[in-house]
């Protein structure tokens, strides 16, 4: 084989687009369609993996494009006026081509109280799985365009549009509570009782190995049964 001379200026620039490009990326594109096929223009599509969230609007056909997509667990989550959330989640290990079905809405709603049967004002869902299929975190979608709605005076509180004849698992958040969670609410109920427990605010620092804090941490923390 004939040596070919290479300069150390090649040799700089070759490390360069090596380095600016990901070792492994994919591109996770769909479409967005109603349960009899029709393209849904202009929905807001949100990938997330991790905490980290980007988000995309469907052109006129339906369809969405994410390019330099990193391997991992990552979901889809699709909204557009007039429709329920829809969504998908899984592993992204190559290049994906997926279609996320929207159905119509149905209102769902609870009742935020303490454990002193209080209306709870200011609560938030943090956290939907609907189904048992996809997972929304509220908390991450707010930051781009998601509209996160609060219980009023009397603890009332409207979850995001939902399918019909479906569950959801929702989380619900207070910064004066702790979490509370209700495993398998079903959807269209018109009104459910949803009580919070008391909390003790707890301030931590996450932090790497090295020491270094890491941003946007999602923290759980379990306080074992007092037996007795």
């Amino acid at each position: 084989m004939r040596a070919r001379a290479v300069s150390l200026g090649s040799i700089a620039s070759m490390m360069l687009l090596c380095a600016a490009a990901p070792a492994w990326a994919y591109t996770v594109q769909g479409v967005v369609q109603t349960n009899d096929g029709v393209a849904v223009p202009d929905a807001h599509v949100w990938l997330g993996r991790s905490r980290e969230v980007r988000l995309v609007d469907t052109g006129a056909d339906g369809r969405f494009v994410f390019e330099n997509v990193d391997p991992g667990q990552i979901r889809l989550v699709a909204f557009a006026e007039g429709f329920a959330l829809g969504g998908v989640e899984g592993p992204c290990i190559r290049d994906e081509d997926v279609v996320i079905v929207l159905e119509p809405p149905v209102a769902t709603n609870v009742r935020v109280i303490n454990r002193r049967y209080e209306p709870v004002e200011g609560a938030r869902v943090s956290r939907l799985r609907v189904n048992n299929g996809f997972d929304v975190f509220l908390d991450d979608l707010e930051e781009l365009k998601f509209l996160v709605r609060r219980s009023d005076e009397q603890g009332f509180l409207a979850l995001p549009p939902l399918p019909r004849d479906t569950f959801v698992e929702i989380t619900v958040s207070h910064h004066a509570y702790a979490n509370g969670r209700l495993p398998a609410l079903p959807v269209g109920i018109e009104h459910c009782d949803f009580p919070i427990p008391d909390g003790v605010r707890v301030v931590e620092r996450i932090t790497t190995a090295a020491g270094a804090g890491v941003a946007r941490a999602r923290l759980s923390r379990y306080q074992p049964r007092e037996s007795g």
